[in-house]
């Protein structure tokens, strides 16, 4: 089906319980317009707008709102790391530039962040989080997932590799930066119970 509605419950010692509800739209066609919805309600309730037009020769035009909340209170305890922050997220970028085996996106980000500190003195005023700054990012990032299925794959295997340039508009120093960051993983099946899936995860700054 091209419609899909999904509902999810999660549980772990970061967030207690989540609820995630999904209701997508056309989400499988293959082209036309598609449209998604995620939200999540929990500790840390975010909720994510995703809406998409696909062309016939594969290119997709995207554009994603989020926004989130975070509470690292509630994590780290009461430490220097006494914070809770709201994101604001917005995502315009180009996908499936190259074909539908190789996801090739480009695209722009916009973000920001206002952050809440709840010690006085918790963040020195040269801190990245010392205001409620915006972020512009300029992006292009390529992947390729074989692997033979999403959740518990046995052979295969998928990389990908993204590099960013950010623009901060606090007048500083180190109001800009470049990043690129990276992944690869495999499956290898041992048997017909056991799967043993290496992964590597880098990021430079």
């Amino acid at each position: 089906p091209t419609n899909q509605v999904e509902v999810g419950l999660r549980f772990d010692s970061e967030e207690t319980a989540s609820l995630l509800l999904n209701v997508g739209i056309n989400r499988l066609q293959f082209n036309g317009p598609k449209f998604d919805l995620t939200t999540r309600f929990s500790l840390n309730p975010s909720i994510e707008g995703h809406a998409a037009y696909a062309f016939h020769q594969n290119l997709q035009a995207n554009i994603a709102l989020r926004y989130r909340i975070s509470d690292v209170n509630r994590i780290y305890g009461k430490s220097n790391h006494a914070f809770s922050f709201q994101c604001y997220d917005a995502d315009v970028y180009l996908s499936n530039l190259l074909s539908c085996y190789y996801d090739l996106r480009l695209g722009a980000r916009y973000e920001q962040f206002l952050v809440h500190s709840l010690l006085p003195d918790a963040f020195p005023t040269s801190s990245y989080c010392s205001s409620n700054t915006p972020y512009f990012t300029c992006y292009v990032s390529l992947c390729n997932d074989l692997l033979n299925a999403s959740y518990f794959p046995t052979t295969g295997y998928a990389y990908g590799i993204e590099a960013a340039y950010t623009i901060s508009s606090q007048k500083r120093s180190n109001g800009a930066f470049f990043t690129i960051q990276g992944y690869a993983s495999s499956a290898f099946a041992l048997g017909n119970t056991t799967t043993i899936q290496p992964s590597l995860y880098l990021r430079w700054m």
